[in-house]
């Protein structure tokens, strides 16, 4: 249940519940694999189709653009690569 606090437009920015909704992000991605896959594969005659596109073009360049350490070819490095604090 989501409460006038959890609502992202009106909450103040709170990294733990930011990271809470992208678990919840990722697991309903995961659930919905099997939808996404029939919708992409009947590509424009399938009325989501153009959305899901669109949703997915965001996706990519929000994660694209996070300002995380990349090393020389711009893949995001493993945690255990990353000296504290940056």
């Amino acid at each position: 249940m989501s409460t006038r606090k959890d609502h992202y437009q009106e909450a103040p920015a709170n990294p733990f519940l930011a990271v809470s909704r992208l678990a919840r992000l990722v697991w309903a991605l995961e659930n919905a694999k099997p939808m996404l896959a029939d919708v992409l594969d009947a590509g424009a005659n399938h009325p989501a189709f153009h959305n899901l596109l669109i949703e997915l073009g965001n996706l990519d360049y929000l994660v694209r653009t996070l300002p995380i350490p990349r090393d020389p070819s711009g893949h995001p490095l493993h945690p255990t690569d990353v000296k504290g604090g940056r």
